[in-house]
């Protein structure tokens, strides 16, 4: 018997083996050279995204899975806009601090991968605009993009009531 990975397993193996090769430019050398590298990358990725094809293999995977799932491309568009708080990150002197990477970083990488799993109805991995609450921006109490509720709220159309 042989196994097959599902659509949404590659996926989200494509989508980590983009986040895990964006994660290599912004943190192997010294900073000009990463500067660069990630300029460079990120270009490549939105061109790209707008016209449909790319050289690399990791772009040719990109563009058919945002083919596949066009809600991701905001996951890919925040991915790329917070990407640079890697470059200059030297560690966390208090907690705001941690928190501060996580949303400006972490969690957007994360939801670069990660968002492939949640069901195509919802909105979770976007986050507001700048001072908005999610309900806010979303027009809907029942719909939030907090990523500690995002979660349960994507899950909940699957489960029976």
């Amino acid at each position: 018997m042989r196994l097959r990975a599902t659509p949404a397993l590659r996926s989200l193996h494509e989508r980590a083996a983009l986040m895990h090769h964006g994660d290599n430019l912004l943190d192997t050398g010294p900073l000009p050279r990463r500067e660069a590298a990630w300029a460079a990358w990120e270009e490549q990725v939105r061109a790209a995204l707008r016209t449909g094809a790319g050289d690399d293999p990791l772009l040719r995977t990109l563009v058919h899975t945002v083919r596949a799932h066009p809600r991701l491309r905001e996951n890919v568009a925040a991915y790329l806009s917070t990407a640079t708080a890697e470059l200059h990150f030297t560690g966390f002197a208090a907690e705001a601090d941690f928190q501060a990477y996580v949303d400006a970083y972490s969690y957007p990488a994360f939801m670069l991968a990660a968002g492939v799993l949640a069901p195509e109805a919802t909105r979770c991995g976007t986050r507001p605009p700048a001072g908005r609450s999610s309900r806010a921006a979303s027009g809907s109490a029942s719909s939030t993009t907090s990523p500690r509720t995002c979660g349960k709220d994507a899950w909940a159309s699957r489960t029976p009531r």
